[in-house]
């Protein structure tokens, strides 16, 4: 992915003040599907995506009913995505949970969208091989504890393209989240032979927070060196 391409773009759509202060940014293209996100966070993935080359695929880890996912999908459909939920934080009854996140799918998204959906943790469908294409945007918004979070990075680095988009979810460490996906982030980077760069660090006042980064975001990007 050209990843500076997507800043650029970035940098088009969102002025500063949006990306760094609580501003009316846009309503919520998806109403009607339930998700912890805010819409500057779905309009973000929805430009990742758009930048993806087709030999390359976006990777979601816990994809819940889908608002993120379909976010990112929405007016890219030649772009082929990946998402993964076992649907163990949330939900007493993984086939229910699993039937509505089809529906969704087949309600906002074009018959020809390529979503390959897998109900498994992120840990068995990258140690199983089960991606056909290197990711070149990555989303974790897994479990938030530290072991999660920094496992999420280990077993996502060599399914990476040579140059990829990184987001990470619920960035901001606070009482009212008790995130650890900032500090195992880091810790994680600090282990890989690939270059890291933390772009931005998107904030949020509280936990939900609909006018910023609903509980922030880390936009990082990687790449191979010789």
């Amino acid at each position: 992915m050209d990843t500076t391409a997507f800043l650029n773009t970035l940098r088009l759509v969102f002025s500063v003040q949006e990306l760094t202060r609580a501003t009316d940014f846009r309503c919520d293209p998806l109403p009607a599907i339930q998700g912890k996100t805010a819409p500057k966070v779905q309009r973000l993935l929805q430009l990742a995506v758009r930048c993806l080359p087709l030999e390359e695929c976006y990777f979601e880890v816990r994809t819940f009913q889908g608002k993120t996912l379909i976010s990112a999908a929405l007016f890219n459909e030649d772009k082929h995505l990946v998402a993964c939920d076992d649907f163990s934080e949330f939900q007493d009854d993984p086939g229910q949970a699993m039937a509505i996140l089809q529906e969704n799918i087949r309600r906002f998204c074009p018959p020809h969208q390529r979503i390959d959906f897998h109900m498994a943790d992120f840990r068995h469908v990258l140690s199983e091989g089960r991606l056909s294409k290197p990711i070149g945007c990555y989303f974790n918004d897994g479990a938030h504890n530290y072991r999660s979070q920094f496992e999420g990075l280990t077993y996502v680095e060599e399914h990476l393209a040579h140059e990829a988009l990184v987001l990470v979810d619920d960035w901001r460490f606070a009482p009212d989240s008790r995130s650890h996906a900032r500090q195992a982030t880091l810790d994680a980077l600090a282990r890989f032979k690939r270059r890291w760069e933390v772009v931005y660090e998107l904030p949020a006042r509280f936990n939900g927070d609909m006018a910023m980064w609903w509980n922030g975001l880390g936009v990082l990007r990687t790449w191979v060196t010789p």
